[in-house]
């Protein structure tokens, strides 16, 4: 399930391939997304891994410029954080390939004050928001490459059957 995860999200990311590319990665490992998607999807396609043991928005701000990663998954916290690390002001973060937030929905407000962020640091990428549970191995949707619609999750991951029932008795 897990390599399954990896390819799916590789293909959902609109990259035919992240060989060579380096992912940022502070979630807990214990957590489906940090393991799943920070880690696993990286190591699975060719990706280097950067892990962050613990979240400090300086450390992961210094480490973002050191290492100029291309993949940086995160939570809406992590990114709202990233808006007031001072150590970014002025540096270009146009080696950001794919910023992908989930864990937790992500406001339109925030959504729009990241990717003004990210083009004012001469990113041409916008923030790209996930969803996902635990019993489908943590993700399932991703909003795709070059298409953000405000509110929206993504469409569901290559060879993924989401299932809708409702509360009502039958």
């Amino acid at each position: 399930n897990f390599n399954a995860l990896g390819l799916q999200t590789i293909a959902a990311s609109g990259y035919d391939s992240i060989e060579g590319m380096k992912m940022l990665s502070v979630m807990p490992v214990f957590h489906g997304f940090g393991l799943g998607i920070g880690i696993h999807t990286a190591l699975i396609g060719g990706a280097t891994c950067i892990l962050v043991p613990q979240f400090s928005v300086k450390i992961y701000a210094d480490i973002l410029i050191k290492h100029k990663p291309n993949l940086i998954p995160g939570v809406p916290t992590l990114f709202e954080a990233l808006l007031r690390a001072e150590s970014l002001a002025g540096k270009d973060l146009s080696f950001l390939k794919g910023i992908f937030s989930g864990g937790d929905s992500l406001s339109p407000e925030l959504k729009k004050k990241v990717d003004a962020f990210l083009k004012h640091h001469g990113c041409t990428e916008q923030i790209r928001e996930g969803y996902g549970t635990t019993e489908c191995v943590t993700a399932s949707c991703l909003t795709p490459k070059d298409y953000a619609r405000s509110g929206s999750i993504g469409v569901p991951f290559p060879d993924t059957c989401l299932l809708y029932t409702s509360d009502a008795a039958d």
